[in-house]
């Protein structure tokens, strides 16, 4: 039975859900145009869970870190990817711990993408950072039944939490979700800009993919997609 025939009758963590075999791992790279960051989802079995960053973005002072301390902020991190992903519904999502563990959470009793890291304009000057996420490789049009929340915290006591989804062909009723932002096209997701990013500030970002059980179907069985999110710097030279 797929969660969108449980909803309203089945607690939350049911065991019962069908199991969608499909691999979650994400990428995160910094590259830029001065040097952008690459968040990939694919589907399927496709390696690990990777965040490097070229020398242009190191140059320029942004900084990747899993910790809040940048005491070991590096070019490259790994994290095993999620295997064997259930259809699951918003209403599963851990995400207060997930917002409060540093790099990959693992739910244990769900499995989806979650993955929290930061940001950091170690520079010598306030810039304009801009980021994107946009889809790539789809198989079995898994894209249709995907959820994006991207929550950001500026340390400041400003967070913000964002839901997208690939619009759908036919209006739906959902439940227990928050509204969703559709998609701005069928590739780009998103394209969001942190103004005036000054020097030696942080953002924490946490990202969470999942196979949403109230758009789930059978031929998606399998499936998979591959997102990028690519931050740049707007107003700096290479």
């Amino acid at each position: 039975m797929k969660v969108s025939e449980a909803l309203g009758i089945k607690p939350k963590n049911e065991k019962n859900k069908r199991k969608r075999y499909v691999s979650l791992v994400v990428i995160i790279t910094g590259i830029l145009s001065i040097g952008f960051a690459i968040i990939s989802f694919y589907g399927l079995q496709t390696g690990t869970f990777a965040m490097t960053m070229r020398a242009e973005a190191k140059k320029k002072g942004i900084q990747l870190s899993e910790t809040l301390d940048f005491e070991n902020y590096t070019t490259r991190l790994f994290s095993n990817p999620t295997m064997d992903a259930l259809d699951i519904t918003y209403i599963d999502l851990n995400i207060e711990e997930a917002v409060n563990t540093n790099g990959k959470y693992t739910d244990p009793n769900l499995e989806y993408v979650a993955y929290t890291f930061y940001v950091r304009n170690s520079g010598r000057e306030m810039i304009n950072l801009n980021y994107t996420i946009k889809l790539y490789d789809v198989y079995e049009d898994l894209d249709e039944g995907i959820r994006i929340l991207v929550i950001e915290d500026d340390l400041n006591g400003t967070v913000t939490e964002e839901m997208y989804q690939k619009p759908d062909e036919v209006e739906k009723e959902y439940y227990n979700m928050p509204d969703a932002i559709e998609f701005l096209d069928d590739e780009l997701v998103t394209n969001k800009t942190f103004p005036k990013f000054q020097i030696g500030q942080i953002r924490k970002i946490t990202f969470f993919m999942w196979i949403e059980g109230q758009d789930s179907e059978d031929y998606m069985l399998s499936g998979g997609v591959k997102f990028r999110m690519e931050f740049s710097v707007m107003n700096a030279d290479v």
